[in-house]
């Protein structure tokens, strides 16, 4: 079973540039050790080294600070040898923590994974105005209370947003 934190990576070409220091270079491979077994391919990006020679320089240098374009980092890309099996390092097991464990300063700069439940989401987005003025053009004989060409105005207030809570009823209840 692929864990959760690599699956996205399954099948895919990944290539990784990492900061020009002993931490980034390791870090790149360590990276490259975990997503190995599940990526079609996988490379590191040493090339662009060239252009950012200085220590700890990174790809945001490589097109702030040197001015390179898309097209250039696709170049240095396209340079990237394949990562090798030889160069893959013991197999690194991913372990499971709690995300209170997560937080803690022995996991901090390390690959772990937490299993979360995500009790509710909507990525709905509801807006109301904060003032309304309606005019009745036409009778339809249902309900007809307001005259033709009658005209009414609403505002928005704090005395009144419980009923456009209840206009977009999620399943709540009064008590609520």
């Amino acid at each position: 079973m692929v864990p959760r934190i690599l699956e996205p990576f399954r099948g895919r070409s990944v290539i990784i540039c990492y900061d020009n220091d002993d931490t980034g270079y390791n870090g790149a491979r360590n990276l490259a050790t975990a997503l190995y077994q599940y990526t079609k391919q996988i490379k590191i990006c040493e090339t662009f080294h060239e252009v950012c020679k200085e220590p700890k320089e990174d790809i945001t240098d490589f097109f702030n600070k040197y001015g390179k374009s898309r097209a250039d980092l696709i170049t240095y890309l396209n340079k990237s040898e394949p990562f090798e099996p030889s160069q893959v390092q013991e197999r690194i097991d991913i372990p499971t923590v709690t995300l209170a464990q997560a937080s803690q300063p022995e996991y901090m700069g390390k690959l772990v994974q937490s299993n979360i439940q995500i009790v509710a989401v909507t990525d709905a987005v509801f807006t109301a105005p904060k003032a309304a003025k309606a005019t009745k053009v036409n009778a339809d004989g249902v309900r007809d209370q307001l005259l033709i060409n009658e005209t009414r105005e609403w505002e928005l207030t704090r005395d009144n947003i419980a009923d456009v809570l209840h206009l977009v009823d999620s399943g709540l209840k009064e008590t609520d």
